[in-house]
């Protein structure tokens, strides 16, 4: 495990409080895209484009390769599940011991 950390940081950069990985296809443009998308995939092309300093049109292009190669598989949005009313759904399964005896 020791040895795996030092690769785990040289493929990932820091985006606020998340580690991005970063290949040889993406730069940091797209490594702040992505932390954008992440945090809020909301926000305008305008408003995404100003936070990581590009133009729209070169924001809106990444955006759409990215999700062309599987960056981003699909944008969702995250519901409140009290307000929803929706409780915990718990699934489980229990098998007693065999509790035959011989005799």
């Amino acid at each position: 495990m020791g040895d795996l950390l030092p690769k785990i940081i040289k493929t990932c950069r820091l985006y606020g409080k998340k580690l991005v990985p970063v290949t040889p296809s993406l730069d940091q443009h797209d490594v702040r895209l992505l932390g954008v998308l992440q945090e809020d995939a909301t926000l305008s092309i305008n408003e995404m484009a100003e936070r990581i300093n590009l133009s729209p049109n070169a924001c809106w292009k990444r955006i759409k390769r990215l999700e062309a190669e599987g960056y981003v598989k699909k944008r969702v949005a995250l519901l409140d599940a009290q307000k929803l009313g929706a409780g915990v759904t718990v699934l489980s399964r229990f098998e007693p011991p065999n509790t035959q005896t011989n005799g």
